[in-house]
C-alpha cells in the first residue's frame, strides 16, 4: 500500500515481533488517537530519531481477526 510507511526494517537479522508503521501524512500521535478511537487498537506513537509511526506490539494472545482489523484500519485511513 503506497500510503503505509514502514520503519521496521525488513532484513530478518534486524526485524522481531515489533513493528512500526506510519501514514503519509498522518502525525503519530493522531494515528495512535484514531486506532484507538475508531479501532480498538492500541499503540503508541514514535515521533523522534528518524522514527515517525506506532509501535505495533502482538503477542501470542492476538488473534488473526485481531490483525485483520489493523490492515482494515490502516487500509481505511490511506
Amino acid at each position: 500500500m503506497p500510503h503505509i510507511i514502514l520503519n521496521t526494517p525488513v532484513d530478518p537479522a534486524r526485524s522481531c515481533g515489533i513493528a512500526n508503521v506510519g501514514i503519509k501524512g498522518i502525525n503519530p500521535k493522531d494515528l495512535c488517537d484514531v486506532l484507538l478511537k475508531k479501532y480498538l487498537i492500541y499503540t503508541v506513537p514514535i515521533d523522534g530519531a528518524n522514527v515517525h509511526g506506532c509501535r505495533i506490539s502482538p503477542n501470542v494472545y492476538t488473534s488473526t481477526a485481531d490483525l485483520d482489523v489493523l490492515v482494515k484500519a490502516l487500509t481505511e485511513l490511506g
